[in-house]
């Protein structure tokens, strides 16, 4: 019994003094006695001409965009968050929020069939155009999952 207690120490022993070693910076082979961090810096420089995305994601006059969401996750569409928090047979529970403007924590929510269409205070309309919703198993139960496809159009 000792001697698998022992073996257990000094293996815990040599894998905390290799983290030991790796986080208080070891040599990392530089010549000068430095760490391998020191040498590499902390911010690095992005190519100018390389497109980045455009956080705003606001849309087009009218722009459409149709996407499925899984319950109990969100989608982005546009400005938009959105969220489907139930769905049934034949109902969907969604809730929006903005990312316009991130102070402001605006969220609405709309329940509708397949077919329903919701404008926003935003603008935004949002249109439920199919609900698939999958039966609780015994595991589940009182989990129901679904996916809802919505389109948005942007205000004009």
């Amino acid at each position: 019994m000792h001697k698998y207690r022992s073996s257990t120490v000094a293996r815990s022993a040599g894998i905390l003094a290799v983290l030991v070693a790796v986080t208080t910076g070891c040599d990392g082979g530089s010549d000068e006695g430095g760490s391998a961090a020191e040498e590499t810096p902390a911010l690095r420089t992005l190519d100018p001409d390389r497109p980045t995305a455009d956080p705003s994601r606001s849309a087009e006059p009218g722009a459409e965009e149709t996407r499925s969401i899984r319950q109990s996750t969100q989608g982005r569409v546009f400005e938009l968050n959105i969220g489907v928090a139930s769905t049934s047979d034949d109902e969907a529970s969604l809730s929006i929020s903005y990312d316009s403007d991130p102070d402001d924590e605006k969220t609405e929510g709309v329940e509708g069939a397949a077919g329903d269409s919701f404008e926003l205070d935003s603008g935004y309309t949002i249109t439920i155009d199919e609900i698939d919703h999958e039966r609780d198993t015994a595991e589940q139960a009182g989990q129901g999952t679904g996916t809802v496809t919505v389109t948005v159009t942007a205000p004009e």
